[in-house]
């Protein structure tokens, strides 16, 4: 949704309509369901990981990946709300790099990322990532991150009509890559907030912008030396 058509608008120029048919694809993947009754808070889960841990865990799915029928199986694979909410972040980020990565876009694509924004794959890449931190932190994130892994990497199929960012798309969606935008996620992202800020407060959006986390990471440094 947006507030008004010019902001509807703004937003069509410069992520195109292709952009909005990926997304509706992957709203399928959200599950109708309601969660469980007596299901695991995160908080709760008896389980202690490690960085060996997590990194087991992603290359037991890059092996998996490499099967038809597992990736036919991913394609039933439902996300519940904060799973499908993060999941739309990683696949936006995802098709800007693809977008990059295609010699037609290539050029105009740039140059409308960095009169908006400022900022390319290559800045994303360059923020902290704060995976090993989080998921040891929160065990049950590792769970969420494959299965958003999972739902990019099967509900997106190519074909000799899919246009060349597409393409790019399915081979950007790699496990490294879906780490390292969720790694970045809890250090550098900016959201916006129900007001006032109560526990009960509804979190209305987030985005993370590479140039102002550089920005604010570099004053806070200085701000500790001072």
């Amino acid at each position: 949704s947006f507030c008004g058509e010019h902001c509807k608008d703004a937003w069509l120029n410069r992520e195109g309509h292709e952009l909005i048919e990926l997304l509706k694809t992957l709203e399928t993947a959200r599950s109708r369901k309601a969660r469980r009754e007596g299901k695991a808070k995160v908080d709760e889960v008896p389980v202690a990981l490690n960085k060996e841990d997590i990194e087991r865990a992603w290359e037991k799915v890059d092996k998996q990946q490499a099967s038809p029928k597992t990736l036919r199986r991913w394609r039933e694979v439902q996300l519940d709300d904060f799973e499908a909410d993060m999941a739309r972040y990683v696949l936006v980020a995802l098709y800007h790099y693809a977008r990059e990565e295609t010699d037609q876009d290539r050029e105009e694509h740039a140059a409308a990322v960095l009169s908006t924004f400022g900022a390319q794959w290559a800045h994303f890449a360059d923020l902290q990532s704060n995976e090993t931190h989080q998921v040891m932190k929160f065990p049950e994130l590792l769970e969420n991150h494959i299965r958003i892994y999972q739902v990019l990497r099967s509900r997106f199929s190519g074909s000799e009509e899919a246009s060349s960012a597409l393409r790019a798309l399915l081979q950007v969606t790699t496990t490294a890559n879906v780490q390292l935008a969720l790694g970045v996620d809890p250090g550098n992202s900016f959201g916006i907030w129900e007001v006032p800020v109560m526990e009960e407060s509804e979190g209305l959006g987030f985005g993370i912008y590479p140039i102002p986390s550089f920005f604010n990471h570099r004053e806070f440094r200085q701000s500790n030396v001072l």
